[in-house]
């Protein structure tokens, strides 16, 4: 058996208990305290699959083939199960409620109640462990685009990256405006632009909110053929927040400088910012969504994920 059938095969033997035991979604909704939430399997079996994906990139097992799989793990779960409710009621308590989106803008609309601070916390813990520990492991937001981008089709296309301070400046001024709207006229921005109201299914909205949200839809999907998760870098308030805390998780991707010899190489094939921040030693390193590519690519073995080496 090969190494990847044994780790797709560990994966659910892992899973397989929490699905079977799975709280439904009236179990979901009977839960009063944030660890009843916590503990419940949605955040658990995410919390799995992350430390998973996590440990694969630390012992640089994870290449296209594995990490195109858990992308689409992670889309399946968190994005696609809850339809299945009528057939597994238990599938009902994996539905992405509240949002990421949800969860870090509405309590400045709502309150911070318990569901919203289960989701920060739960994103938090995966965030402080690893950078983008959440975003760039199980988030189905993140996976699609990222599946999108991976279509072997448009891989023949000469993709620019733009430039982090462009897409950064674009995603700080939604989320101020977000803010400056929300506390002067109670108009939440991102009620529009929330990506994660697709894995909703719900449509039955008022026409002209319809059309918004179907121009929005298609605008990042349409991007996400030919830019690097676009709605992470762009718009998504999670992206940024876990941005301004990359500098605090324990693993990493890190650059070995004394490898480097500069070919430049991590820089063409990468699809994000952060490699050449990194190789251009920038104190601002654009977000990395650990993918992988650069350990893969890099002919010196010049990257690496984990912990910082002792000078």
């Amino acid at each position: 058996m090969s190494n990847k059938k044994k780790i797709f095969l560990s994966l659910i033997i892992l899973l397989l208990p929490l699905l079977v035991f799975a709280d439904d979604g009236q179990n979901m909704k009977r839960a009063k305290t944030v660890f009843d939430l916590l503990l419940s399997s949605k955040y658990m079996v995410g919390f799995i699959i992350a430390l998973i994906g996590i440990g694969l990139i630390w012992a640089k097992k994870l290449d296209n083939t594995m990490r195109i799989t858990f992308l689409i793990i992670a889309f399946f779960l968190f994005a696609v199960f809850a339809l299945f409710q009528e057939l597994m009621p238990f599938a009902a308590g994996f539905g992405l409620h509240p949002s990421p989106v949800c969860a870090i803008t509405k309590p400045f609309i709502f309150g911070l109640r318990t569901p919203f601070l289960a989701a920060i916390i739960f994103i938090g813990v995966l965030s402080l462990i690893s950078a983008k520990g959440f975003c760039g492991t199980i988030c189905p937001a993140g996976a699609l685009q990222e599946l999108f981008y991976k279509v072997p089709a448009f891989k023949k296309i000469k993709r620019k990256k733009v430039p982090f301070v462009i897409s950064n400046t674009i995603r700080i001024f939604i989320f101020v405006l977000f803010f400056i709207l929300v506390f002067t006229i109670g108009f939440n921005i991102y009620g529009y632009l929330n990506f994660f109201e697709l894995f909703q299914w719900y449509f039955d909205i008022p026409l002209i909110d319809l059309i918004l949200f179907a121009v929005v839809i298609g605008a990042i999907l349409i991007a996400s053929f030919f830019s690097y998760r676009p709605f992470c870098y762009f718009i998504c308030p999670i992206g940024l927040v876990t941005w301004i805390f990359e500098r605090l998780p324990i693993l990493k991707i890190r650059l070995d400088m004394n490898k480097c010899t500069h070919c430049d190489i991590c820089k063409t094939l990468s699809p994000c910012n952060a490699v050449s921040d990194l190789v251009d030693g920038k104190k601002i390193i654009s977000d990395c969504h650990i993918c992988g590519s650069c350990l893969e690519d890099c002919p010196e073995d010049a990257f690496y994920f984990g912990l910082k080496k002792s000078q």
